[in-house]
């Protein structure tokens, strides 16, 4: 969200990944394609989009050229352009590659979590990116947290200090509808609802 205009980027159309970024305006309710420089991302489509601040946004993975990848890329909003950069993957770690993920800005950082990898396994982990020094660190739960069960195609959004995610798939014919709720500052998962697992850290 810019001010009264929404931008959309990427995704998958009957045929292919899109690269392409449009806004939209819901005063005159009307699109119209947007120009794009800098380190334009490959079409790409199951990869996160999060707000940064009233300028920018980040993306972060997604299904690439028929595989799953870990790059992100911030997108800075400058009139009807978007100038791109592409973060550096000089991070000791980082996550491995993934779609169909989820992900918030918070405090200048941005988390990911879960997704499917490129061995179609599904993905339960946090990962938290500084978006000055671009490392990466993999988020470790504390003690009496709920253990979130792996997830692809889950939402996540971002209220009062905490990281709310919903739903996703777990099996092909297995879909979650529980609520997960991350808090920032105590660095613990709660859920409520649905059929999670809700054994905490350290108990069978």
């Amino acid at each position: 969200m810019f001010g009264h205009t929404v931008v959309i980027f990427g995704g998958n159309n009957e045929f292919d990944n899109c690269t392409d970024a449009y806004e939209f305006d819901t005063n005159k309710n009307t699109w119209h394609k947007m120009k794009q420089t800098g380190d334009v991302p490959k079409p790409r489509d199951d990869h996160s989009l999060s707000q940064i601040d009233a300028e920018s946004f980040i993306i972060f993975g997604g299904f690439v050229e028929g595989s799953r990848c870990n790059d992100a890329y911030i997108g800075r909003k400058n009139g009807q352009t978007i100038e791109w950069k592409m973060l550096s993957m000089a991070s000791p770690v980082a996550p491995c590659v993934r779609a169909s993920h989820s992900s918030c800005v918070y405090n200048g950082k941005c988390y990911i979590f879960g997704g499917q990898d490129d061995d179609m396994n599904k993905l339960n982990d946090l990962w938290e990116l500084d978006l000055q020094s671009h490392v990466y660190k993999q988020i470790e739960l504390q003690e009496g947290s709920t253990i979130p069960t792996e997830r692809s195609g889950q939402t996540s959004d971002l209220y009062n200090g905490q990281m709310y995610i919903f739903g996703g798939i777990l099996e092909l014919t297995k879909e979650l509808n529980d609520l997960l709720i991350y808090d920032f500052k105590s660095g613990k998962f709660t859920s409520i609802g649905g059929e999670t697992d809700d054994l905490a850290m350290g108990t069978e």
